[in-house]
């Protein structure tokens, strides 16, 4: 019979030694009863790292009670984290990581062992995401994964993280799209007449987010300042009240006329809806709501905004034709007439119109709710750059002097 073959150990270490069918053991003592007997657990791997590294991550789980979670598959731990993590997550932010786990990690890496799991492992999970779903999929995935990971290793269930060794995948940017003030006035003519034409005002005049706006009640409103405490957004199937992203997001819009007046002719209108129905509105305070006084869902609200669109280059259109304006009629057959946007864009469209008046991107920073400057610079660094070239005047200019005084400095 082959003589195993030990290893040279430190006291407390425990023993490795391999076998004669060529793979590694390794073993350790969890402790000594009352008559002086060693319990021992053993480790088997291929080669003598392997049992090494499996030894230790057994006596972390040992030593600090998770003995019992060495066969914990890796969808159960994901859940049992995002359990503990619920009370420090918004209900959007949970919602979000609940999906990611049970819709993508579920399928991919949630039948792996959490103490097998691997890089390997990772990367075939974001790859097969990025080609079934997308690429900015596979990299939220990748991104609750890590941090759940991380906390494992926290937690010592795990000795390293496996998602550290991987890379997010690169995925193109959706290029900002503005309207030109052309357009954006166009757009505002034909929204006119519409219940919603206030929020769509607001959206341009203000840069708030869509769940910000739905999220605004009449006690926000203070003169010229709107206070963003709060926003409206969809979690399982039902709106919920939300606090802002960021503490910078609780912040004061300092609004102009123009926007004040209208809304508070909104605000008639809608006072006029709530005696018509008298017991039957259903009055949360929001600024804007349901002709029933309800919550108007995000989606709802962004299918009227695109159906406006459609009426607006269709009305444009008619007009070309009846004007005969050839111009307008090629730029509606190649498609840039009027750009379709999102409500999101609608907040850019407000940015770029802040920074090319001279806003500065800690005072525009302030006013988007963002958490630092450096982030608005990140975002619209090309519309600073623009301005910025804009900006550029001869020094000859800015020296300019009458005769007599040039006279007089020579």
């Amino acid at each position: 019979m082959a003589k195993r073959k030990r290893s040279k150990r430190a006291n407390g270490e425990g023993t490795v030694y391999q076998l004669p069918n060529g793979r590694w053991r390794a073993e350790f003592t969890v402790r000594i009863d009352a008559e002086g007997k060693q319990k021992r657990k053993s480790v088997y791997a291929d080669t003598k790292q392997e049992a090494v590294r499996r030894r230790d991550e057994l006596k972390l789980q040992v030593a600090t009670g998770f003995e019992g979670d060495e066969k914990i598959c890796t969808v159960d731990y994901l859940r049992r984290w995002l359990r503990e993590k619920k009370p420090s997550l918004k209900p959007k932010t949970y919602a979000g990581y609940e999906q990611v786990i049970e819709k993508y990690a579920k399928d991919t890496i949630g039948g792996v062992m959490l103490r097998k799991l691997r890089p390997l492992h990772i990367q075939t999970m974001m790859r097969e995401i990025e080609e079934e779903v997308s690429a900015d999929a596979a990299n939220r995935t990748r991104k609750v994964v890590h941090a759940a990971l991380n906390q494992a290793v926290k937690w010592q269930k795990i000795a390293r993280n496996p998602a550290e060794a991987i890379d997010k995948l690169p995925h193109a940017k959706r290029e900002m799209v503005l309207w030109s003030a052309e357009q954006a006035a166009r757009f505002l003519d034909t929204a006119k007449g519409h219940r919603l034409y206030p929020a769509f005002y607001l959206l341009m005049s203000s840069g708030l987010r869509c769940g910000e706006l739905l999220g605004l009640k009449w006690d926000d409103l203070e003169g010229n300042l709107l206070h963003v405490r709060r926003s409206l957004v969809h979690v399982k199937g039902k709106l919920v009240e939300s606090p802002p992203k960021t503490d910078k997001g609780k912040r004061r819009v300092p609004l102009s006329p123009d926007v004040v007046a209208e809304l508070e002719e909104h605000r008639r209108r809608q006072d006029a809806e709530r005696a018509y129905l008298g017991e039957s509105y259903s009055d949360g305070g929001f600024i804007f709501a349901t002709a029933l006084g309800t919550n108007i869902h995000p989606r709802n609200l962004l299918r009227a905004f695109y159906l406006l669109q459609e009426r607006t280059v269709k009305e444009w259109m008619e007009e070309a034709e009846r004007t005969g304006n050839k111009e307008v009629l090629r730029r509606a057959t190649a498609g840039t007439l009027l750009p379709r946007v999102t409500l999101h864009d609608l907040r850019h469209l407000h940015a770029s119109i802040a920074i090319r008046s001279g806003m500065d991107p800690k005072m525009l920073a302030d006013r988007l709710g963002h958490a630092h400057a450096s982030l608005t610079l990140d975002v619209y660094t090309h519309l600073f750059d623009e301005h910025r070239e804009q900006s550029a005047v001869s020094i000859m200019n800015l020296m300019q002097v009458d005769g007599s005084r040039r006279d007089t400095i020579n």
